[in-house]
């Protein structure tokens, strides 16, 4: 469970720093794929951003909204140990 969330909080930041090219224009609307170590992009490992809404590739959502240069994302987690 600690490697899904790492893997989902490390998606988040990845997403977090293309977004942030994207602020300039006002629109982060898409589909953002995770990209390894190895450089290689990682298909099944995603976040789609639609609107004010986002939702990744293990069912979390949430809302975000582009403030200045910074996207701040929105999440409810339900389970997760402390």
């Amino acid at each position: 469970m600690k490697k899904k969330f790492a893997l989902i909080l490390l998606s988040l930041v990845c997403v977090l720093v293309c977004a942030i090219g994207l602020a300039a224009c006002n629109t982060a609307n898409g589909t953002y794929y995770l990209i390894n170590r190895e450089g290689k992009v990682e298909m099944n490992t995603y976040i789609k951003l639609d609107g004010k809404k986002w939702e990744d590739n293990e069912g979390f959502s949430g809302t975000y909204k582009i403030e200045d240069e910074k996207i701040p994302f929105y999440m409810d987690v339900f389970g997760l140990p402390i």
